[in-house]
């Protein structure tokens, strides 16, 4: 199944499979031979199941990937329906990073997972499911590359890379203040690390209660 999504002016299906995932890169393509689309970032949302001739593709295109944290929350029907390798597989960050594939993450959340970018964190750096069973271990991303998909590379994705997504002058002031160090808390206490303060830039606009800001 393909829904459309767009980014502005810019395409942005989910795709659910790898088979739709060929679709999509095959018109894609056919794009890109009538006029070039390397550098109007097109997306593709979620892509679970991408595989490594699909993360070529895509790299040589130009097309960035919008992932969520598939596999975080566990699922049976996905076991049965292909099997449990290729279910704990799903969002296979570490590879696409290698494959030279532009990845940021959202907030398009599964049923029942938490509204909280520190758990997409979390998971990416750790590879626990909600249960606290490794899901894909050999998908592990480092700290640094995941705050990368979060920040950086989000803001990426909207063509905003040159006002957001990183602290530095002449960028929005737009931070958070936390309430643990998240290079340095042990890996399982990331996704439950929370906001003290949120400034947009550069004024506050929320502090927590007896947080200090």
């Amino acid at each position: 199944m393909i829904t459309i999504n767009s980014y502005g002016c810019r395409p942005a299906p989910h795709t659910n499979s790898d088979a739709t995932l060929d679709k999509l890169l095959d018109a894609y393509a056919a794009a890109d031979a009538e006029s070039s689309i390397a550098n109007k970032r097109w997306v593709v949302e979620h892509v679970p199941f991408v595989q490594a001739d699909q993360m070529d593709r895509m790299a040589k295109l130009g097309v960035l990937v919008s992932a969520n944290i598939q596999g975080f929350i566990p699922s049976e029907n996905v076991v049965r329906n292909v099997g449990r390798a290729r279910a704990e597989h799903r969002a296979p960050l570490r590879e696409l990073l290698d494959h030279q594939v532009i990845v940021g993450t959202g907030s398009d959340w599964p049923g029942d997972g938490p509204n909280s970018m520190f758990v997409n964190i979390g998971f990416y750096v750790t590879r626990k499911a909600k249960d606290g069973k490794l899901s894909g271990e050999s998908q592990k991303l480092t700290r640094q590359e995941a705050l990368r998909i979060a920040t950086n590379n989000n803001a990426y994705l909207t063509f905003e890379e040159d006002v957001k997504g990183s602290l530095e002058a002449g960028k929005l002031a737009d931070f958070l203040i936390l309430d643990k160090d998240i290079l340095t808390v042990p890996e399982d206490e990331i996704g439950s690390i929370l906001p003290l303060a949120t400034y947009v830039g550069g004024q506050k606009v929320f502090a927590r209660q007896g947080g200090g800001f």
